[in-house]
């Protein structure tokens, strides 16, 4: 057997840490037992098929919030790139309470963990930085559900919004 499959994508969804993938691949056909004619590159047909991918993980990348600025003498407010946000740490301990017990039960087993990195954001929502930026990005077993829409979009008091949530 093959250690992989061809197949033509054409959908997906996930449910509870599981990515289900649709779609056609092409499978051989007996003519003598099916009397169709195959392709024109042989006796082949497609036929619809469902892959299931489970115990995956899922990846969170937090933006801290910008602290609040102190206006300069001349009156003028800093640039947005030149100003600081809030420390790696202080997001760590909001978003742990965002994601315990909401998203995470507190039982054995039920584990998650989080780093600073750096990243570019390159897509369209205007309000998020388009350079670097340090994020913290935070995994956990995707049988666990994001968290709640609304605190991903306006986010907490020391984080701007959680992305990868959907």
């Amino acid at each position: 057997p093959r250690p992989y499959l061809d197949m033509y994508w054409l959908d997906a969804s996930e449910r509870n840490g599981v990515v289900s993938l649709y779609g056609k691949v092409r499978v051989l056909i007996d003519k003598k037992q099916h009397g169709k004619k195959g392709d024109e590159q042989g006796n082949f047909v497609y036929q619809s098929c469902c892959v299931t991918i489970p115990n995956n993980e899922r990846n969170l990348f937090v933006l801290p919030r910008l602290l609040p600025s102190s206006e300069n003498a001349e009156g003028d407010e800093e640039d947005e790139s030149t100003q600081e946000r809030h420390p790696i740490g202080d997001v760590y301990a909001e978003i742990g309470s965002v994601l315990r017990p909401s998203c995470i039960p507190n039982v054995k087993g039920a584990e998650w963990k989080a780093k600073p990195v750096t990243r570019s954001y390159a897509f369209e929502d205007p309000s998020i930085p388009r350079g670097e930026c340090q994020y913290l990005k935070v995994v956990y077993d995707g049988k666990y559900p994001v968290p709640d829409r609304n605190v991903c979009v306006n986010g907490g008091k020391t984080f701007e919004k959680i992305l990868g949530a959907g």
